[in-house]
């Protein structure tokens, strides 16, 4: 009886080994630090696998943020206050992880440079690993937060999709926006790119007459794009999705590094010049977004266009689709960049853009949809 008694103790002391994920972490990392990451991602649906846990510097040298990673994705938070900033299923620094990390907000990672090139001022340069080039300067985002965030009713009927984890997100995101085509953002048009993916979007949901088939976006069948040859650019592979998002940029004027007006205003002329009146579309802006109203949108199947903003400012804002959200003020993102840390694969089919959150108060500018009727 003795023997087997031990045998059952051993083997769930072997199961309790199994389930509970290891981690690492740096040296000056606390327990209660680790204690904290660990419950996060817990509450993500995130722990699985082995746990890291690493410091990450901001634009001021300063160990600001942790970052915690398992095989299940990534999560970054604020040290002092633990409040959530960005998660996704890939850790942007996964093949960096060795080296000293910054962070300056949403899409904005680097690590120190090992390239032996020098800095105007005398700073030591770093390497932005979104846009993969050196640079002295360390972005860093607006991050305000809102009044509105720390409770938000949601009065509107939710026609979104609610999944097991209480996420919510707008109805047919897979097949509508994670699997679909979109222009390249070489010339910082990111808010032209996210207008595209939205109106498509509204297309396929409501009214097939919002976008006409000649710009309706290509499923992502047709292989990952490549910068390396002319053959898989984007506007050879997918060139539904870059006509589209060179119209809205060029002929209706949406520039670089647009937000506001700048993005409303040709999101309306490409309306009243392409779209029946009676599709009964129209667009509106705000400056800081409360969480209710884009929850609202999101409720009713209605993506908003987000813009975070920073400094520098040159492509350091971004204008991004936001479709779905969790946890009060966390918003699913569509970064609207081929990089192949967003993708599930690079495969010649099934390609889709992962999740990447992003906190609410990052969003500096919204840009919501309204279809009447």
């Amino acid at each position: 009886m003795k023997r087997i008694f031990t045998i059952l103790l051993a083997f769930v002391m072997l199961f309790s080994i199994v389930v509970t994920p290891a981690f690492a972490s740096t040296p000056s990392v606390s327990n209660d630090e680790i204690s904290a990451v660990r419950s996060e991602m817990e509450l993500r649906g995130m722990l699985e696998g082995n746990l890291i846990i690493d410091e990450v510097f901001d634009s001021e040298d300063t160990p600001k943020y942790l970052l915690g990673v398992t095989d299940k994705g990534y999560i970054i938070l604020e040290r002092k206050s633990l409040l959530f900033h960005e998660s996704g299923e890939q850790n942007p620094y996964s093949a960096y992880m060795s080296a000293k990390k910054y962070y300056g907000g949403p899409l904005n990672y680097y690590v120190a440079s090992t390239a032996q090139v020098q800095a105007t001022n005398g700073q030591k340069m770093m390497y932005d690993i979104l846009r993969d080039e050196n640079t002295d300067t360390v972005a860093q985002a607006l991050f305000l937060e809102r009044e509105d965030d720390a409770v938000v009713e949601n009065t509107a009927s939710v026609q979104a999709i609610v999944n097991s984890k209480g996420e919510v997100r707008v109805a047919n995101y897979y097949d509508y926006i994670q699997r679909r085509a979109f222009g390249d953002n070489a010339d910082n048009t990111c808010s032209a790119v996210a207008s595209a993916i939205a109106l498509n979007y509204l297309a396929r949901q409501f009214d097939s007459r919002i976008v006409p088939d000649k710009w309706k976006s290509e499923l992502l069948n047709n292989g990952y794009p490549s910068w390396n040859s002319q053959d898989c650019y984007v506007s050879k592979v997918y060139p539904k999705a870059h006509l589209f998002h060179r119209y809205i940029a060029d002929t209706c004027g949406m520039g670089a590094v647009s937000f506001g007006t700048a993005i409303v205003g040709p999101i309306t002329k490409y309306i009243t010049t392409n779209v029946p009146a009676a599709c009964g579309i129209s667009a509106t802006w705000t400056l800081l977004p409360k969480a209710a109203t884009i929850k609202s949108k999101i409720n009713q199947n209605l993506p908003v266009l987000i813009t975070t903003t920073g400094s520098p400012a040159d492509f350091k804002n971004h204008t991004m689709v936001a479709y779905g959200y969790r946890n009060n003020t966390e918003l699913l993102v569509h970064t609207g960049w081929y990089k192949r840390i967003y993708f599930t694969t690079i495969t010649t089919s099934s390609i889709s853009h992962k999740d990447v959150w992003i906190n609410e108060s990052y969003a500096t500018y919204g840009h919501y949809f309204s279809i009447a009727g």
